[in-house]
């Protein structure tokens, strides 16, 4: 998967959690952000 896709894919989910905090949504994003930094 290329980067920049990755890249739009955070930004929309990081305008759900903006928008509207799901907990389902933060899980996936964290957990996401935490296998992103390994």
């Amino acid at each position: 998967m290329e980067i920049s896709a990755l890249i739009d894919i955070y930004q929309s989910v990081a305008q759900e959690i903006f928008y509207e905090t799901t907990p389902s949504i933060k899980a996936i994003y964290f957990y996401s952000m935490v296998l992103l930094s390994v």
